[in-house]
């Protein structure tokens, strides 16, 4: 119980005077979270970007493969098939392929690296 005691002692400490710079730390945090910002800002944007135009892209190509395929299709085809089934598929099944392609990807990806770089920032923050 004595050297918990000869440890804990504080009657000699100056609580007055803290040699921590606090503003200087705070600063440099703040420029630190400015420029993480500003580079999630850009390559945000260039996510955007670059994703969204190979969705269109593959979804271009999709419709004209799938387009040339039905105009291959014998007239037994046509006749199985109703009507609006095929421009339904030309239309709303390719373009939640483009979604899925350019927006969901592009933020499941934006999600996982701000994981893993928020908890690598807390990780040398602490240390």
């Amino acid at each position: 119980m004595i050297i918990l005691f000869r440890f804990c002692n504080l009657t000699g400490s100056n609580f007055t005077y803290i040699s921590y710079d606090l503003n200087g730390q705070t600063r440099q945090e703040i420029i630190m979270l400015v420029i993480i910002g500003s580079i999630t800002l850009v390559s945000g944007y260039i996510r955007v970007i670059l994703l969204d135009t190979i969705a269109e892209r593959q979804v271009r190509t999709i419709r004209q493969t799938l387009f040339q395929s039905i105009l291959e299709k014998d007239m037994a085809y046509f006749d199985k098939h109703k009507t609006g089934e095929l421009s339904l598929c030309l239309t709303t099944d390719v373009n939640k392929i483009g979604e899925g392609i350019g927006n969901k990807f592009g933020s499941c990806v934006e999600m996982v690296t701000t994981c893993v770089s928020g908890l690598t920032i807390g990780k040398v923050s602490f240390v």
